[in-house]
């Protein structure tokens, strides 16, 4: 069986729109990834096709970075030890099945997304998976956990809103943004989910952390201590970091990042 299925226990990136059912879903989904590209979703690629390389302060990017190349190192050490060319890449069945499946599942055969739907390379490999586990580990921390922080103070993000945002410059006043904000009622129900959805699972498994010990062999049991131990040395980094901010970053810190999306 494909190696990397029992390496990674990825099964939540495939998303199937027949799923959902009839309504909007399907719809909201399909506009979303006629406008997604397989570079947004690549963290380096993005950061540098957004032209924020040098943008001071990013700390999304900064953080970001550390873990993915964090990622792509482990991943790299697998990849390069189970395949051991270019052509086991090729012909591996399983592996082209569940990429041409991600792709019309997933991405809805949209080619000009630019996502792979076969894989040709370890190199190719490499990418697609470190992608894969950062944007259900990473990104998804760092979209979600701090949602009550922001949220919770109700004006950053309204649930809903009683009378349209002004479309005129220099014609808002405090009555007109306390007339347009929610009621009570609608705050606390938007704040109880910002705060469910940001609390911290029961059953936490951190990225790195693989309790079911799907692996026996001791270079890969090596290879995953070393990546441990470099997502420690991210995390410490971070802690000192944040000592010193009147605001911290700690969304990306390797201790507070589920090894994938956990709610």
């Amino acid at each position: 069986m494909t190696i990397f299925l029992h390496i990674f226990c990825f099964s939540v990136f495939s998303i199937k729109a027949s799923a959902t059912g009839n309504g909007g879903v399907p719809v909201l989904l399909k506009k979303v990834t006629a406008e997604l590209t397989y570079s947004s979703l690549c963290v380096p690629d993005d950061i540098k096709g957004r032209g924020m390389e040098q943008i001071p302060n990013y700390l999304y990017r900064d953080d970001g970075l550390k873990i993915w190349a964090a990622i792509e190192s482990y991943v790299s050490d697998i990849i390069n030890y189970y395949y051991t060319s270019d052509e086991m890449v090729k012909e591996d069945a399983e592996l082209q099945a569940w990429v041409a499946e991600v792709f019309k599942e997933g991405f809805l055969e949209n080619k000009s997304s630019e996502v792979p739907y076969s894989l040709e390379t370890r190199t190719s490999l490499i990418k697609y998976l470190t992608m894969a586990i950062f944007r259900c580990s990473a990104q998804h921390a760092a979209v979600n956990s701090g949602q009550f922080d922001f949220y919770s103070w109700m004006p950053n993000g309204p649930a809903t809103m009683k009378s349209p945002p002004p479309n005129t410059k220099g014609v808002t006043t405090m009555d007109t943004i306390l007339e347009a904000l929610p009621d009570v009622n609608t705050t606390t129900f938007g704040v109880t989910a910002v705060w469910v959805l940001s609390n911290e699972p029961m059953d936490r498994r951190r990225l790195g952390e693989y309790p079911d010990e799907l692996f026996t062999e001791k270079t890969p049991l090596q290879f995953i201590r070393r990546f441990q131990d470099q997502l420690s040395e991210i995390s410490k980094s971070i802690q000192k970091r944040n000592k010193t901010m009147l605001l911290p970053y700690p969304y990306l810190d390797p201790n507070q990042i589920e090894n994938s999306v956990s709610i």
